[in-house]
């Protein structure tokens, strides 16, 4: 039973067992007009089926032959929804007895299914990283749909002639699901993935490489500690910063990870000064082994390096993200030029040195061919007027054209209709008919694509009802892959628990500030800067790596970063010295002499080489 049936006061199936007494005889088959706990709690105690759930969700996996994964169910998460909209998640279950035992306790309004993770989801803080592994396809059939052809009940009250209708309804969606979505019947409708998933899931790949890892690595545990709970240290650290935070919330979780990291490196000076002022070296706690060692990161030149080389890899996608992720932006014709820009901006950061990005842009291609390269995409290019009269030999590019017809003949059925939309290209192509308007031609860049052709597109009434319907569409699918962590932050143990009024009023707040900044976004002129993204990291403009260290700590001084990191210990050699080689073979050497192959004390490659590198790189 669902929240919203319990407050219409109506159970949402007819309780009819031989102990259960109609409080309302009057009323024939359906449940009286105020809500009853009672009701919830016969229906978990005699009619919910605990014993077809657990077979239904462990798909074969019920411990009853040993080629079974044992831990299948247990590693399922389940979300109870309670009286006053309390919210119980991560919840799983060794057995379908315990499951029983927890559903009968809890008399939960709602059950939802989450996915199967890689551990057990209730155990989650033991581990370093949870993960799900595969998720379910849940579809929500809702009886009130089914009032106008129902004679027997209406709203949530259900008899013995209303099932039917559910089976019915259940039916037709096994036959879309083992159909492909319906593709197959349905030769018109595309299946395209959402691509604000897919360019996180880029993010989410990158992250993996080890320097861009390490730089995550360190930013996150100076945030853990700053942020720890001690409120002097996150007071101190505002001092430094202009009263500003290090964490900065976005649209998912990863593009969380790397926005972070450029608050980071927008205060990296005042992180210096911060761990290197009197009032640090004052406070008790600054003596503890994580401040030194957040003292130390923070004054490691590597770190920031490898800052920089994170965000020279991801500031470009994070900007596409932002931009396939707009409410009143369709983002169907600029995202197969952004995503180009995207990768031409990254190679232009690194100087064009292919080794610094080429395992990037593998990640990149193998997501964009397997997810985003979609027919659909390709037409949206090449009928965007923005991009097109900018390059008009997109024409001659095989890949866009052949996407192209392929969605005219799959959005068209018509062949009349195709062939009439193929001789409408010419005019679009030629700026013929209303196309070359000066009015039209001033607005190619103003105007949203839909909104353009539906101004000047009556030259061509076929190609521009094809055009609108394209370009109308959006990339994102509503929701996907939000970034619920504040949500999660305010429930979780590690802080007070918060009245319910006054968290639901907090999560209200922040969900319309979220909003209003995406209204003011859309407010532009432009409805999709793609310029922004050859600016590629903003941030990192008329900066050299090499001379970071050579930044002075006051204006009327000479001292500099690197002395302070010299002289605090932090520094590490860009030189290959002796002692160097000596260190690094006092480290690695015990276990390769072992196998009786030494180290020769001579030899620079063997050696010095990899003493000088950072752990990072």
């Amino acid at each position: 039973m669902t929240r919203d049936e319990s407050d219409n006061g109506r159970d949402d199936m007819l309780i009819d067992g031989p102990d259960f007494q109609n409080p309302n005889p009057k009323q024939g088959n359906s449940i009286a007009d105020e809500f009853n706990a009672n009701y919830l709690k016969a229906y978990y105690a005699k009619l919910f089926p605990y014993s077809d759930m657990f077979k239904w969700m462990s798909y074969g996996n019920d411990g009853k032959h040993p080629s079974c994964d044992q831990s299948y169910f247990s590693r399922k998460e389940f979300s109870f929804t309670l009286d006053d909209e309390i919210y119980l998640r991560y919840l799983s279950f060794k057995s379908v007895a315990e499951f029983e035992s927890a559903v009968k306790e809890k008399c939960p309004f709602k059950i939802d299914i989450g996915p199967v993770f890689c551990n057990d989801p209730s155990k989650r803080h033991a581990y370093a990283q949870i993960t799900p592994v595969e998720r379910e396809l849940v579809f929500d059939i809702d009886i009130t749909d089914y009032d106008d052809v129902r004679f027997c009940c209406s709203g949530a009250d259900v008899c013995c002639d209303c099932w039917p209708l559910m089976t019915v309804a259940i039916k037709v969606v096994d036959t879309a699901l083992r159909g492909k979505l319906l593709e197959p019947k349905r030769p018109h409708l595309y299946w395209t993935p959402c691509a604000a998933h897919c360019i996180d899931l880029m993010l989410e790949d990158i992250g993996k490489i080890p320097r861009v890892r390490a730089s995550l690595k360190k930013a996150m545990f100076i945030n853990a500690f700053v942020y720890g709970g001690r409120p002097s240290v996150v007071n101190l650290m505002r001092q430094f910063t202009n009263q500003r935070n290090l964490h900065r919330p976005a649209i998912t979780r990863f593009a969380t990870s790397f926005i972070t990291l450029v608050q980071f490196h927008k205060h990296k000076n005042n992180l210096r000064k911060l761990v290197t002022s009197q009032e640090w070296s004052y406070a008790k706690w600054s003596r503890e082994p994580a401040a030194k060692k957040m003292a130390q990161y923070i004054l490691q030149e590597s770190f920031w390096r490898n800052i920089v080389y994170s965000l020279k890899l991801t500031g470009p996608l994070v900007k596409v993200l932002r931009m396939v992720d707009g409410d009143k932006k369709p983002a169907m014709g600029y995202i197969y030029e952004a995503m180009d820009r995207a990768k031409e901006a990254i190679a232009s950061s690194f100087g064009s040195r292919e080794d610094e990005y080429m395992e990037a842009f593998k990640m990149i291609d193998q997501r964009w061919d397997c997810q985003l390269h979609r027919p659909l995409h390709a037409a949206g290019y090449f009928l965007n007027p923005s991009i097109y009269f900018d390059n008009r030999d997109i024409s001659n590019c095989e890949e866009v054209m052949t996407g192209l017809y392929e969605c005219i003949g799959r959005l068209v059925p018509d062949l009349d209709i195709q062939d009439k939309i193929g001789n409408e290209l010419g005019i679009y192509q030629t700026s013929g008919g209303l196309f070359g308007l000066p009015m039209a031609i001033r607005q190619r860049k103003t105007k949203s694509p839909a909104e353009w052709w539906l101004a000047y597109g009556s030259s061509t009434p076929h190609l521009k009802k094809f055009a609108v319907r394209v370009l109308s569409l959006t990339c994102s699918a509503t929701g996907c892959e939000r970034n619920w962590g504040i949500f999660q932050h305010l429930h979780t143990k590690k802080r007070n628990r918060l009245c319910q009024d006054r968290l639901n009023k907090m999560v209200y707040v922040k969900c319309n500030r979220s909003l209003a900044r995406r209204c003011k976004r859309s407010d532009t002129s432009d409805p999709i800067l793609l310029d922004e993204i050859d600016e590629s990291n903003e941030w990192l403009i008329g900066k050299m790596q090499e001379d970071d260290g050579d930044e002075v700590v006051f204006e009327d001084e000479d001292l500099t970063w690197s002395v302070v990191a010299r002289a605090s210990g932090v520094d590490e050699s860009t030189y290959f010295t002796r002692s160097s080689r000596i260190r690094q073979n006092d480290e690695s050497g015990s276990s390769r002499n072992n196998k009786g192959k030494g180290v020769a004390s001579g030899s620079r490659h063997r050696g010095g080489l990899i003493g000088g590198v950072d752990d990072e790189e």
